[in-house]
């Protein structure tokens, strides 16, 4: 039996095959989490190729290998949560949140901007990340998703602290692309979820391996990018407008990311302001 907490939901997963627990540590995280499970998913995966999966008692279908295992069983249960927290009045964004020395951040960026590479990053310096792919909003209070990291293949390029351990995690593909999943914890490092405020919104535009650099940007400029960073798991437009009207009305920052090691360190410099200091503020609490 497999099971794992995402968020107030509790997954079960109870299969036969032991190629299909290799392969489902994909999904499972380790992330502390200090709210109480509601609600339990339960999963059952029956036979050895073709597989059977049942959902709550209910077939959901025949599949070949363990791979189309995992995606079935990933993309049902993570659409359940976020379904069920978008239900509750939380708006879903594209964006990753770390904690540079006492900032709170949000980070937000299409696909292949950088996004995980620059939370492994900042990691390996010594600092908190709480997730690198979903950050949810309610009333000016931010959430992390806590899914595992994901990295593409090259990561080992920008973070070489990785090398020596990319062969020890699940990995699936996407395409022709290996991607791996990383829980943090089993590098030894802290990952506690934690709901509050975020003292900047960051979003990143790729620039990779040409400059690096950061600028504050005006409110207008950071609603609009958060906006574009809503998922669409079901909110209404006026929702997302004003969760984005919460988090950009006082501005944000634009990093230009060409490299990861560069964005890591004018992220601890922070933005200068107009007398040149650097601004350090506050941080979220415990969930």
């Amino acid at each position: 039996m497999i099971t794992f907490q995402l968020l107030s939901c509790q997954v079960e997963i109870d299969h036969e095959d032991p190629a299909i627990a290799d392969k489902l540590d994909y999904l499972v995280n380790r992330a502390r989490q200090p709210i109480e499970s509601r609600q339990t998913f339960r999963y059952e995966v029956r036979g050895t190729s073709p597989y059977e999966i049942r959902e709550g008692g209910d077939l959901v279908g025949s599949y070949g290998t363990p791979d189309d295992v995992l995606y079935v069983i990933y993309s049902r249960v993570h659409r359940r949560v976020l379904e069920r927290f978008v239900s509750s009045g939380w708006v879903v964004f594209h964006g990753a949140i770390a904690r540079v020395k006492n900032r709170r951040l949000l980070i937000l960026g299409e696909k292949a901007s950088g996004k995980s590479t620059l939370a492994m990053r900042l990691m390996f310096a010594g600092h908190q990340v709480e997730g690198d792919e979903w950050a949810m909003e309610r009333n000016g209070e931010v959430l992390a998703f806590p899914r595992n990291l994901h990295l593409k293949p090259g990561i080992e390029v920008q973070i070489p602290e990785m090398a020596d351990h990319l062969d020890t995690l699940p990995i699936t593909y996407m395409g022709d692309a290996r991607i791996s999943a990383l829980d943090p914890s089993l590098l030894g490092f802290d990952w506690d979820i934690t709901v509050g405020p975020v003292d900047e919104v960051i979003w990143l535009t790729a620039n990779h391996g040409g400059e690096t650099s950061l600028e504050r940007r005006p409110p207008f400029d950071a609603i609009r990018k958060i906006i574009e960073s809503a998922l669409g798991w079901g909110e209404t437009p006026e929702a997302v407008v004003a969760a984005a009207s919460r988090l950009g009305g006082a501005g944000g920052i634009e990093l230009v990311l060409g490299d990861a090691r560069e964005g890591a360190r004018l992220l601890e410099s922070g933005p200068a302001d107009s007398d040149g200091q650097t601004e350090d503020q506050g941080q979220g609490r415990p969930l």
